[in-house]
């Protein structure tokens, strides 16, 4: 199946510009005009719409617990899930030797064609698409029990965006503490934040909220 009938089968849409979607679906291993600006575009577009979908549906959720549900939605599993579920990997324009396999091409190849929809159209129709895919997912989960933790989603963001994984320093002297505290700094994102818990373990979970917090205010 051509790529063209691919999107207009699964996400509804027809491009009018055949060429916008190309370069959507060609990685970098074929050619040097690729599909990485694209994807860092639909990066924004998707999480811009993921949020105001929650916002409207869980309104209860504070800053924290809406930015680690995000975070969780749009992790680098779930994206290469939903862009094999549609076929994106088997369309995907590859170099010799490159696959999908094992890696996050195609959920990277659908973050790019979230952007060229909103490039070959308008942010409305790409909003459609969007919540086409994720709003049966999400009201489908139940997030309090499924939404991994502070530490594993922090870190999965920043192997998805190939920035070195954060480093947890405990800062409490006193072993007896009643309360530990953390530090978390991500060097490259210039950022440290501070977690506190009744543990070591505690107190790096809630560093690592904090972390989150600050990536989505920066």
């Amino acid at each position: 199946m051509s790529a063209q009938k691919v999107i207009s089968k699964y996400l509804g849409y027809q491009f009018k510009d055949i060429d916008l979607l190309n370069l959507a679906l060609t990685h970098k291993s074929y050619s040097q005009k690729n599909n990485e600006k694209l994807e860092f575009f639909g990066d924004s577009v998707l999480s811009m719409v993921i949020s105001e979908l929650l916002i409207n549906m869980y309104p209860e959720f504070n800053e924290g617990e809406l930015s680690l549900y995000r975070a969780s939605l749009v992790q680098r599993e779930v994206l290469n899930e939903l862009a094999e579920s549609l076929g994106i990997d088997k369309v995907m324009i590859l170099g010799e030797g490159e696959s999908t396999d094992g890696n996050s091409i195609a959920g990277n190849g659908l973050e790019a064609i979230l952007a060229a929809i909103y490039l070959d159209s308008n942010f409305k129709a790409c909003k459609e698409v969007i919540l086409k895919l994720f709003l049966s997912r999400l009201e489908k989960l139940q997030l309090k029990e499924n939404v991994k933790d502070p530490k594993t989603t922090l870190q999965e963001y920043l192997q998805k965006k190939k920035i070195n994984l954060p480093q947890y320093t405990r800062k409490n002297s006193n072993i007896n503490a009643k309360e530990f505290k953390v530090v978390c700094v991500i060097k490259e994102l210039k950022i440290e934040s501070n977690g506190y818990g009744s543990n070591t373990h505690k107190a790096e979970m809630d560093a690592a909220k904090e972390a989150l917090k600050l990536i989505v205010d920066s």
